[in-house]
């Protein structure tokens, strides 16, 4: 019995040892981040990582102008990159599916296409992605996206909505007026225009390219103090 009982304990032993062994972290390799990547989630609206000649280059760009570089490199699951203006920052890296991953999704980047001219991406933020780049920048609490279908709305889009509660204490929809101007300052930022042919009194549209983005403010004909309201940020993709 004491015999049976060793060899099990070494079964055991050498499962957790052998599990143990198989969750290390595999290290990245300079392959994996290679390549100019659209921002979902992050301060520019592209990054590039690229090697030239024996150094690895790195390169931000906002408005296809460039707002950051310098040289970076890789420790294990972390990328460091030390920025030609003497600063420098430490990141973790991951990937979910396709998607690069800084800090566990605090940045989030897709693997963008770039023209002839190799430096004009051509890969948009889809409407998904636009959605979860403003829950991520904007501070206040959204919904989970959600499919969205309404009369009024163009019923050949597909729509996708997220949605923020906000509680007045003033009757001049101060709380509403702010959360609206902070999705609006973040959309202008990442190269959206006012859409008049989409807007009302209680909705403000947005489009870039084919995306579409719109704000409606949801409150009854005479808001009361301590009421709670409603911002809809919906969006969707028109046909090319």
């Amino acid at each position: 019995m004491k015999s049976y009982s060793f060899r099990l304990i070494i079964i055991v032993l050498g499962a957790v040892m052998i599990n143990s062994c198989s969750s290390k972290k595999v290290t990245l390799k300079h392959d994996q981040i290679l390549g100019y990547w659209k921002t979902i989630v992050g301060e520019n609206e592209y990054v590039q990582f690229e090697k030239l000649d024996s150094e690895y280059v790195y390169s931000a760009f906002t408005y296809n102008r460039l707002a950051a570089s310098g040289i970076w490199e890789l420790e294990e699951n972390n990328l460091i990159i030390n920025f030609d203006d003497g600063s420098s920052t430490t990141v973790s890296v991951s990937f979910k599916g396709d998607t690069l991953l800084f800090n566990e999704g605090a940045e989030k980047y897709v693997s963008a296409i770039i023209s002839g001219d190799g430096k004009t991406p051509l890969a948009e933020i889809g409407d998904v992605e636009v959605l979860e780049a403003i829950i991520k920048n904007v501070n206040v609490v959204f919904s989970e996206i959600e499919p969205f279908k309404e009369d009024w709305v163009t019923p050949t889009i597909s729509w996708q909505k997220i949605t923020t509660e906000q509680v007045l204490k003033t009757v001049v929809l101060s709380e509403m007026v702010e959360v609206g101007n902070q999705i609006s300052k973040y959309l202008v930022s990442q190269g959206f225009s006012l859409d008049p042919s989409r807007t009302t009194e209680i909705v403000s549209s947005y489009q870039k390219e084919n995306l579409i983005v719109m704000v409606r403010l949801k409150i009854s004909n005479e808001p009361k103090i301590g009421e709670t309201c409603y911002i809809d940020v919906i969006s969707g993709l028109a046909k090319k």
